[in-house]
């Protein structure tokens, strides 16, 4: 398999006369595990500035945290963070560039936010007249879909791109999205991959895994946070500030054997719990004991995270109905902006969650719509 990144340094003679930024973090590697940055400038291009996105360039700070301005202290190139101040980043592009290369692993899921900056970027490249080359990486939990489409009024920076949650595309595909929706197909470029196809999981590619941000340090933690994720909605603990993020799920005020036994008799394929006693050193409920489960995946190819979680709330939310919260802040409920829509709370706190999945979860059907878009052979599910 041959990823965007090594056809575009097979090809490199196509952008020799270009000055170019590079959108990046450590996640952009060759397959022998060099970085993307001192790859492009041993090619001889002409890298001229590196962009990095949410956590920094090298995937190390917190969500939500902001980044400042740095060096890459091997080749000097001026670092410019992109969180949380996109726009005025994206504002200095043609002070150093004309192309913009980014060059990211994504995880496949919509509100993680690479793909957010992707779209920034595209917009920019509207407004400011410079050029994106996307160079394609797989998509590592494979082409299969989950979740629902968002509403337009609930669009922002984690949930820019119209997409299910679990969007079974990869990153060159959703660009392909962008400039289809934006009218940007003359300014949008995607380097593809060979021999990828969306039936393999990460781990078929023959790819190193190098954790795109902090808590996602393996293929299943992204696999389980397309579900966990939602968890950053409400008041549980995701498991950040321990060794299984978004595989522990739990508040101080949980019986861990009680909700256990009631996650397992739903008896989801592919999927157990085991209760869980930990102690995050950071974020929600920070230094506290809590209780909850931990989620262990028994098969993959079966286990459907989004719908699963979304029990787990319904299920947390019916036993704690005076300790269970919903997260706010100056926007809103938090939950609506992760998924696009209110109506999954509504659903949740009237206990009609199976309506809302029954009406809202789209098909691979879906794919049909997006079939000139798309790049590679699509397994659905």
């Amino acid at each position: 398999m041959v990823i965007g990144l090594q056809r575009l340094l097979e090809s490199k003679e196509l952008f020799r006369d270009r000055k170019i930024g590079l959108v990046t973090n450590r996640s952009g590697v060759t397959p022998d595990l060099r970085r993307n940055i001192d790859a492009i400038l041993e090619a001889g291009l002409d890298l001229r500035v590196i962009f990095s996105p949410e956590h920094g360039l090298y995937a190390a700070a917190r969500d939500g945290e902001p980044v400042s301005e740095t060096s890459d202290p091997l080749t000097g190139l001026p670092v410019i963070s992109t969180y949380p101040r996109i726009d005025e980043a994206i504002e200095r592009v043609k002070d150093f560039a004309d192309t913009v290369f980014f060059d990211i692993q994504d995880v496949g899921v919509r509100f993680y936010t690479y793909i957010s900056t992707l779209r920034k970027f595209i917009e920019g490249a509207v407004e400011r007249d410079f050029e994106v080359v996307v160079l394609d990486r797989p998509n590592p939990i494979t082409g299969r879909i989950e979740g629902w489409l968002p509403e337009r009024e609930y669009r922002s920076f984690v949930c820019a791109a119209d997409v299910p949650v679990r969007h079974g595309l990869t990153i060159g595909e959703i660009a392909r999205i962008y400039a289809a929706e934006l009218e940007a197909h003359e300014l949008v470029q995607v380097v593809t991959m060979l021999g990828y196809d969306k039936t393999m999981w990460f781990e078929e590619t023959g790819l190193f895994w190098v954790p795109p941000s902090p808590n996602i340090p393996t293929v299943e933690t992204a696999l389980v946070y397309a579900g966990a994720g939602f968890i950053e909605g409400t008041n549980l603990s995701e498991g950040r500030g321990t060794t299984r993020p978004f595989h522990l799920i739990g508040a101080p005020w949980i019986d861990a054997f009680s909700l256990t036994e009631s996650m397992n008799v739903f008896r989801f394929p592919g999927v157990r719990f085991l209760p869980a006693f930990f102690r995050p050193t950071i974020s929600k409920h920070a230094g506290e004991l809590c209780q909850g489960v931990e989620v262990f995946v028994t098969d993959r190819s079966l286990f459907r995270p989004i719908e699963v979680v979304l029990w787990l709330i319904q299920t947390v939310r019916d036993a704690y109905p005076e300790d269970f919260r919903w997260t706010e802040n100056r926007d809103g409920f938090w939950i609506d902006r992760l998924a696009g829509t209110s109506r999954l709370r509504e659903a949740i706190e009237a206990g009609s969650l199976v309506d809302f999945l029954n009406e809202n979860m789209v098909s691979a059907q879906y794919l049909d719509q997006l079939e000139p878009l798309l790049l590679y052979h699509n397994s659905g599910g």
